[in-house]
């Protein structure tokens, strides 16, 4: 089976990105081919899965000069409140 897994946070900093990266491993004992899209920022580094399977959105770049977006206005890393 072919999974895509997308977050719009980081993975493992957050408890929606704990679930996110238990999931992923979790079905890798079932061999699922698994990717992941989800934001990033400040050179973040995953190692769930290898870079290949992962596909990032970057945020404090020059295309999204502004801090990922967070569930609340506290977060473990700086963000921006969806609104």
């Amino acid at each position: 089976m072919k999974i895509l897994h997308v977050l719009a946070q980081l993975p493992s900093r957050t408890g929606s990105g704990v679930y996110f990266s238990n999931m992923i491993e979790g079905f890798k004992k079932y061999k699922h081919e698994q990717k992941a899209i989800f934001g990033t920022q400040d050179k973040y580094q995953w190692n769930v899965l290898e870079n290949k399977d992962q596909y990032t959105i970057n945020f404090k770049s020059e295309e999204l000069p502004f801090p990922i977006v967070g569930m609340s206005d506290v977060m473990p890393y700086e963000s921006t409140i969806y609104s």
